[in-house]
């Protein structure tokens, strides 16, 4: 997750969740021409969602969940500051 962070985000940093879009698009959410909506791909640490989920004292598929659906929304064009 390092080498990735490094190479999109020039971050030297590990992180919980990556999203990649799959077209640099105005509209993410455009569907495409034969009706499918292709947002892009997602990373998630299985390390991280691990610690995660042992420090919040949550079961690990609950809190790929939560990344999965940050990812999904980084990539419908919601963003945190």
């Amino acid at each position: 997750m390092r080498d990735l962070n490094r190479k999109f985000r020039q971050l030297d940093e590990t992180g919980d969740v990556l999203s990649f879009p799959l077209e640099n698009r105005p509209d993410p959410t455009a569907v495409s021409p034969d009706g499918l909506l292709r947002l892009g791909d997602i990373v998630v640490s299985w390390p991280q969602a691990r610690d995660l989920a042992v420090k919040s004292n949550r079961l690990i598929s609950a809190v790929v969940c939560d990344l999965v659906e940050h990812g999904v929304k980084h990539l419908l064009g919601e963003h945190h500051s």
